[in-house]
């Protein structure tokens, strides 16, 4: 590989390696969402009867202290928990999201015809070799040399960074 290869695969596997670290995200915000249903009771649970009803019939009911005087109450912290790291998810998606867009441009601006788009489906779109071959009716050697070609006129355009 080329040094213009590369630079040009460096720069490009940003955005995979965005996609990997949202996933990962993903499955810790989904551990902390399965604890946090564990531990939470269900919205009556936190309510006590009053023993009156209202003109429809229904029971009224009156919201108890949850905290129960505890300050550390864990499924405060696990809600806590999940409501930063949902944040810090969408948060990583935007990222993720404006450095697909802006890998876009330069896709477009650095390569034309089939090399943008061999560089863009694997790239970017997560296609396999294999499949942008079958996808693009060429042969998989064909694709592989494209793909080649394609990260040295990607790579040949990156600014020489001093």
């Amino acid at each position: 590989m080329t040094d213009n290869q590369r630079l040009a695969d460096n720069e490009l596997m940003q955005y995979k390696e965005a996609k990997q670290e949202i996933k990962a995200i993903r499955n810790q915000l989904d551990v902390l969402e399965a604890k946090c249903n564990l531990t939470t009771r269900s919205c009556d649970a936190g309510m006590k009867d009053t023993g009156r009803k209202d003109a429809a019939g229904n029971k009224i009911l009156v919201l108890v202290n949850v905290m129960g005087g505890k300050v550390n109450n864990r499924i405060e912290e696990y809600i806590d928990a999940l409501m930063e790291h949902r944040a810090y998810y969408m948060a990583k998606q935007a990222e993720a999201e404006r450095l697909c867009m802006s890998l876009e441009i330069k896709i477009s601006r650095r390569c034309r015809g089939i090399y943008a788009r061999v560089l863009s489906m694997y790239y970017l779109y997560n296609v396999r070799l294999e499949g942008i071959a079958v996808s693009l009716n060429y042969s998989y050697p064909q694709i592989k040399r494209l793909r080649w070609h394609a990260l040295e006129q990607y790579g040949k355009m990156i600014p020489n960074d001093p």
